[in-house]
């Protein structure tokens, strides 16, 4: 038997809950849950994808939203999902409905709500060094330039707390 190719079925974001249960009751299994940037219209892509193991059969179902939208869990159906949902809320700013373990947010550590939504990717991008060796791309006008350091707070006040590279602190 070989893997059929994945089949792609546009759906409204509503009918994601009826689907998934349907999936489940057949055992099919649930892959994953994402979101796209916004397209040209505005419109967030969610694709959620399942796969039979008899059939050797991948599934993903596509709806295309308003950012700022709700969508329900399948986290009472297929209790893994909570983590992709998560990710979704995050970094997309689709709200969850009903989800399992809620992170209220906190699923990511973020500079900005949302942040793979692009609200301003006509603006050029300058990247900030946070002084602890990370840094990150923002927009924002009072940004430092890349060598400006921005101190972080959750890197240590001195250099001589640092870990070295075995783990154990510096200094004296």
């Amino acid at each position: 038997m070989r893997f059929q190719d994945t089949k792609f079925i546009q759906i409204d974001a509503q009918d994601i809950l009826g689907i998934a249960t349907a999936k489940r009751a057949d055992d099919w299994r649930f892959l994953e849950v994402h979101a796209n940037r916004p397209n040209k219209e505005g419109k967030v892509e969610i694709v959620w994808s399942f796969f039979d193991d008899r059939a050797l059969q991948a599934v993903a179902y596509e709806a295309f939203v308003d950012p700022g939208s709700s969508v329900d869990s399948l986290s009472g159906i297929f209790p893994c999902a909570f983590m992709f949902e998560n990710e979704m809320h995050d970094l997309y700013d689709i709200t969850v409905r009903n989800i399992s373990l809620d992170y209220h947010g906190n699923f990511y550590q973020v500079t900005c709500d949302a942040p793979m939504m692009d609200r301003d990717a006509d603006k050029p991008r300058r990247t900030v060094s946070l002084g602890n060796g990370g840094t990150y791309a923002t927009t924002a006008p009072d940004a430092p330039v890349q060598g400006e350091a921005r101190q972080d707070p959750a890197a240590p006040a001195h250099e001589d707390e640092r870990p070295d590279a075995a783990g154990a602190a510096t200094g004296e």
